[in-house]
C-alpha cells in the first residue's frame, strides 16, 4: 500500500472532471540567502524535462515581499492529468550583488515559503459533459479505471510533490553538509 490514503469509495462525487487532491501540503521554509533566480529556473528546467507545461499564474514583486503562484501540468491520457500548485511567499528581503565565476549574481537575504500541492484530474477533455447519460457513462468510466489510477498514478504523483520539494531544497542549499555536527 502506499501513500495515497483514498480508496474506491473515496472519489467526492465520483463525477468525471473532479479533481482529487493529494493527502499533503508539503511546505519548504527557508531563511537565508539564496539566488531568487537559479531557484526559479531550475524549477521551471525540472518540469520541462519531464514533459509538463509550466505556467505562472501571478507574480506580485514589491522589493520587500515577492509572492508567486504558478503549477504545471501534464496529461497522462486522454482522460487523467496530473497538476502541481506551487505557491511562494517570500518577505523581509534584501538584497545585493555577489561574483561567482567571474559573473554578477544577485543573492535576495530573507525568509521564503514554498507550498506544494499535487492533483489529480478527470475528464480533462469534458468528455463526458453536457446530458445525464454522458455523465453516467464517465462514472461508469471512472469506476472502471479507478484501480488502475490509485496503483499507477495517485502514489506517483505525491512521490513526485516529493521530488519537487527536494529539488528546492537542492537549490537552497538546504541539504546537510557531509559530517554536519550533531
Amino acid at each position: 500500500m502506499g501513500i495515497s490514503k483514498m480508496k474506491a469509495g473515496d472519489k467526492g462525487s465520483g463525477l468525471p472532471g473532479d479533481q482529487f487532491a493529494g493527502q499533503q501540503k508539503i511546505v519548504v521554509r527557508f531563511k537565508g540567502p539564496f539566488d531568487w533566480t537559479y531557484t526559479a529556473r531550475t524549477l521551471q528546467r525540472w518540469f520541462e524535462q519531464r514533459r509538463f507545461r509550466f505556467y505562472e499564474n501571478r507574480i506580485k514583486d514589491t522589493g520587500k515581499r515577492i509572492k508567486a503562484d504558478w503549477y504545471a501540468q501534464r496529461d497522462i491520457d486522454e482522460f487523467w492529468a496530473e497538476r502541481y500548485d506551487i505557491k511562494i511567499e517570500m518577505w523581509h528581503l534584501s538584497s545585493q550583488e555577489v561574483m561567482v565565476n567571474g559573473e554578477p549574481r544577485k543573492i535576495i537575504n530573507g525568509m521564503a515559503q514554498f507550498t506544494i500541492k499535487d492533483t489529480t484530474i478527470t475528464d480533462r477533455n469534458h468528455f463526458f459533459k453536457g446530458s445525464k447519460f454522458k455523465e453516467f457513462l464517465g462514472k461508469l468510466y471512472m469506476e472502471m479505471r479507478w484501480r488502475e489510477a490509485e496503483t499507477d498514478f495517485l502514489d506517483v504523483h505525491q512521490y513526485r510533490a516529493q521530488d519537487i520539494a527536494t529539488v528546492i531544497q537542492e537549490c537552497l542549499n538546504m541539504s546537510t553538509k557531509h559530517k554536519a555536527p550533531w
